[in-house]
């Protein structure tokens, strides 16, 4: 059972009208999913994940205020901009 929430906020109290998505965020596939049959190498590459993507909305997001929604599953998963 998937015990993680798919996704987390930044600055869930701002009340900026600026909202960003931040859609890979993560590399996460839940242990049921066996990793998909890929190696721990392959999931650290951009095909599961946006590399930095995260830090850059961690970044964005604590200069700006705004508030920031970020996939917390791998895109292998769920692609969650579709």
């Amino acid at each position: 059972m998937y015990s993680r929430l798919p996704y987390s906020e930044l600055n869930s109290d701002s009340t900026n009208r600026v909202v960003f998505v931040c859609e890979h965020a993560s590399n996460y596939i839940p242990s049921e999913y066996a990793a998909l049959g890929l190696s721990e190498a392959q999931l650290q590459q951009h095909i599961a994940w946006d590399i930095g993507v995260r830090q850059l909305a961690e970044y964005v997001c604590e200069q700006s205020g705004n508030y920031a929604l970020l996939c917390e599953t791998s895109r292998l998963l769920i692609d969650c901009n579709r």
